[in-house]
């Protein structure tokens, strides 16, 4: 009996080892209906690699939803950046800097109608643009703090991503 029990709790141990393992380690999706408004409009467009985060950690108490957008080549993060309103001057310029560390911040509008924010940030979100990586970031925040946390971050403490 002694070593059916040591059987039955090295079985047991393994199963809870291996379910925490794929717990951590295996990616947790939402259905498209939870993603962002922006994440559904351009989340199966060609060349462009989308991905919804739920609750981004961006400190020890403030997470938020994040959509980031990265392109397969040059060519896409220019048609990437005209989908989101920017102008072909701004494309060819930001397509020059090769500097890892640059970003531009802004805000955008919740419902990606337009690339024009309004003055309230409650109708807005976070982007930042990443030209040496292609890549584009919007971080969907609901209260003021989270909204000054995340343009701060972005624009002088660099959240990592």
């Amino acid at each position: 009996m002694n070593r059916r029990f040591w059987i039955w709790t090295f079985v047991l141990s393994l199963t809870v080892a291996l379910t925490v393992m794929l717990w951590r380690c295996c990616p947790r999706t939402v259905p498209l209906s939870q993603c962002s408004v922006v994440y559904q409009r351009y989340h199966d467009v060609p060349g462009i690699q989308a991905a919804f985060i739920k609750n981004k950690r961006i400190n020890d108490t403030i997470e938020v939803d994040m959509t980031l957008f990265s392109a397969a080549d040059s060519a896409s993060f220019a048609n990437m950046l005209s989908f989101f309103g920017k102008s072909e001057e701004f494309i060819r310029d930001i397509s020059k800097i090769h500097n890892p560390k640059a970003r531009f911040v802004g805000t955008f509008p919740k419902m990606a109608n337009s690339s024009s924010g309004n003055i309230d940030w409650k109708d807005n979100d976070v982007m930042a643009i990443f030209p040496s990586r292609r890549c584009i970031a919007f971080f969907h925040i609901e209260t003021l703090t989270e909204f000054e946390l995340v343009l701060d971050g972005n624009l002088f403490k660099k959240i990592k991503l």
